[in-house]
């Protein structure tokens, strides 16, 4: 229950701020842990490329970020193995 409440917050938050605060131009990742569009996709491109169990999504249409490719919008992971499953 709290962590839905957080949930909706946080979604609420990003929704208002999210035009008042523009895409990312230079890279600010070494000062503040943040990437370009262009750093995400060239990241997920090595990390597909590296790492099978990860792939590429588009994503649902409505909910398109206009400044990623349609066909690269999140990174999945699957099958991936573990010696310890939860019961």
């Amino acid at each position: 229950m709290v962590d839905s409440l957080k949930n909706l917050g946080n979604k609420f938050v990003q929704k208002v701020a999210t035009p008042f605060m523009g895409v990312l131009k230079e890279s600010k990742f070494l000062k503040e842990g943040v990437l370009t569009p262009e750093e995400f996709v060239l990241a997920g491109d090595q990390l597909t490329h590296k790492c099978p169990t990860w792939s590429w999504k588009a994503g649902l249409p409505d909910k398109v970020n206009k400044n990623l490719p349609a066909d690269k919008q999140y990174l999945i992971t699957k099958g991936v193995p573990c010696k310890k499953r939860i019961k």
